[in-house]
């Protein structure tokens, strides 16, 4: 759906042509504090974590490489019971080609 029909059918409050720009000025010690504060928050650092002493940048890239280890093994598993990658049929066996879609894996 393009963005003016995604207006059209949402109202005016949507705005029908979205802008990227790089903002005129550096971002400032409080933007980047907001920012880290708010991918901390996302990804689950609380009181507990911080009173454990741990370096909360450290944390967050340990809880990054986390996340990304275990979207990898829920790939692999799917590639295993053989799900689809384009359709997401699962066929419970390894598949070359899905039936259902036509893709090949």
């Amino acid at each position: 759906m393009s963005l003016s029909k995604w207006a059209d059918l949402h109202g005016k409050d949507y705005p029908a042509k979205i802008q990227r720009e790089t903002p005129k000025r550096q971002p400032t010690l409080k933007d980047l504090q907001f920012c880290f504060d708010e991918i901390l928050g996302e990804l689950g650092w609380g009181d507990e974590i911080e009173e454990t002493g741990i370096d909360p940048l450290v944390w967050a890239r340990g809880e990054i490489k986390r996340l990304q280890n275990r979207e990898k093994s829920l790939q692999l598993r799917d590639a295993a019971n053989g799900k689809c990658k384009k359709c997401g049929t699962l066929h419970g066996e390894p598949i070359i080609h899905c039936d259902v879609c036509g893709a090949f894996q």
